[in-house]
């Protein structure tokens, strides 16, 4: 197991597939996947019975600097019903995105442009269980990998992207998918 902070992100794609990174204070976990890298944030229990809740952080740049690197802004995007945004990749930003529905999902669907691969994922504002702790859950997509997410739900669904660059025109390319 290799810690956030001894991480160079220039190396994040030499580590073999489901390798796991760790924050210092091992409360936000990298796990490495084909196309993209899941990211949990530890859900920690407040309050008493009947009047509970759970608090994590989709993003903590103390923590996940080194791995992402500097959060530069957040996007609120309200996705469509039936509609698919994205259909592109960026060079040189790296996006982690957070669905906070917990009723409809998502689904991110990756392509790598050069080899054709390709993989989907759902995410949405359930906890998922790891390691015997709750944890929320987002996606990091890295640079080079074409996106695009789809609403396969009825009802407009919001999603949260935290990118390492302004999300402008200069680093979007268009990917067949």
């Amino acid at each position: 197991m290799t810690t956030l902070e001894k991480t160079d992100g220039n190396r994040l794609n030499l580590l073999p597939l489901n390798a796991i990174l760790k924050s210092e204070q091992e409360d936000m976990i990298a796990i490495k996947k084909d196309l993209y890298w899941e990211i949990l944030s530890r859900a920690e229990f407040r309050g008493e019975e009947g009047k509970s809740r759970y608090v994590g952080i989709n993003y903590n740049e103390e923590r996940m600097g080194k791995f992402f690197g500097p959060d530069k802004h957040d996007y609120w995007n309200y996705l469509s019903p039936r509609d698919t945004a994205g259909k592109h990749f960026h060079l040189e930003t790296r996006e982690i995105f957070f669905a906070p529905y917990l009723e409809h999902s998502l689904i991110i669907k990756l392509k790598h442009p050069e080899t054709g691969e390709q993989a989907e994922v759902a995410i949405d504002a359930q906890l998922v269980e790891f390691e015997g702790k709750k944890w929320l859950k987002a996606i990091m997509i890295p640079e080079g990998i074409a996106h695009a997410v789809h609403n396969p739900n009825q009802v407009f669904v919001p999603l949260l992207a935290t990118t390492t660059n302004e999300h402008g025109t200069q680093d979007v390319f268009a990917c067949e998918m």
